[in-house]
């Protein structure tokens, strides 16, 4: 039997596939290389998020216990970083400043196992992260009563010269024999928080339940300068606690009066006085302290008892001074 030669075309085409596996070989090393860093960097990834809401969250109950009176950077504060899977290999927390005025700032890094960089000598990759949390006055509030207080009447700088620790109930009259808000005459106010006609039902309702809209420091607030009306039934509230604005200047005058919020207080009503001539017509108040939801004032935001923390630097950018 003739052995004949392989036809010329049949020889190509071995060649070929030896090339295109050849090349299939050579492509699956990067491409390999490439997954590994994608499923590693994801690792990281994962890790860091977990650690980021970690400080987070260690950062905000350590403000928190600081304003209620405990120390900052407490370890029972500093165990929920290690909540929801985030497990730092290392955690520290620092605090700066006051419980009025303060900042807390927790930082805390990990070591996280990689699976394919491990074969490149690489077992561990490093995440960090760190949060600052400002304390101080709170610029916003809700739930705020009706009836406004000069903030430059002797009673409020006697509850701020005492750092706000003092519980002397404060006899505060309606009228005043000097215009130390602005160039009405007057202690207190009659907000009309939405404009409109500041109905009695209104403002009875306000009295009762507090504006369910924010306020914030700075805001201009229409009002009547004055005593309520009896029909408001300010006197139920007493016994109660209610969150006052506070206000340091006021325009014009009569319904048509505008009051400068500089801040919130908070008190107890301990009586109140509603008929008779308005030198005698008052409101006793007990100031007391309070943590709420809200955005920390800076520098010189005036502090009249009525604490906040909000989030200033967020890994490591902000400013919490």
């Amino acid at each position: 039997m003739t052995l004949r030669p392989a036809p010329p075309w049949s020889q190509g085409a071995a060649d070929e596939r030896g090339t295109v596996s050849l090349l299939v070989a050579l492509a699956l090393v990067p491409l390999s290389m490439f997954l590994a860093v994608v499923v590693d960097t994801g690792r990281v990834w994962v890790a860091r998020v977990a650690l980021q809401n970690g400080v987070e969250s260690a950062a905000a109950a350590s403000a928190r216990t600081w304003i209620d009176g405990g120390s900052p950077c407490s370890a029972a504060d500093l165990r929920v970083a290690s909540d929801n899977g985030a497990v730092p290999s290392s955690l520290s927390c620092t605090s700066t400043g006051t419980s009025t005025r303060g900042s807390v700032t927790v930082a805390a890094s990990r070591d996280v196992p990689l699976m394919f960089a491990t074969l490149l000598g690489r077992p561990t990759g490093r995440t960090d992260a760190v949060t600052g949390v400002r304390i101080g006055p709170t610029v916003t509030m809700r739930g705020l009563w009706p009836l406004a207080l000069c903030a430059n009447h002797p009673a409020v700088r006697r509850w701020v010269d005492s750092s706000l620790s003092t519980s002397t109930d404060e006899v505060i009259t309606f009228s005043a024999t000097s215009t130390l808000c602005g160039n009405v005459p007057g202690n207190w106010a009659v907000l009309d928080f939405n404009g409109g006609s500041n109905s009695t039902t209104e403002t009875r309702d306000w009295v009762q339940n507090g504006w369910d809209g924010t306020v914030t420091v700075g805001d201009l607030v229409p009002g009547n300068t004055g005593a309520p009306s009896t029909s408001a039934d300010v006197a139920s509230m007493v016994g109660k606690y209610v969150s006052l604005v506070l206000f340091d200047t006021a325009a014009q005058s009569g319904s048509n009066a505008t009051f400068h919020v500089v801040g919130f207080a908070r008190g107890l009503l301990v009586a109140a006085v509603e008929n008779g001539a308005s030198a005698r017509r008052n409101l006793t108040i007990r100031f007391t302290r309070e943590t709420v939801d809200g955005q920390a004032g800076v520098g010189g935001t005036p502090h009249y008892g009525i604490s906040t923390w909000s989030i200033c630097s967020h890994d490591g950018k902000g400013d919490c001074s």
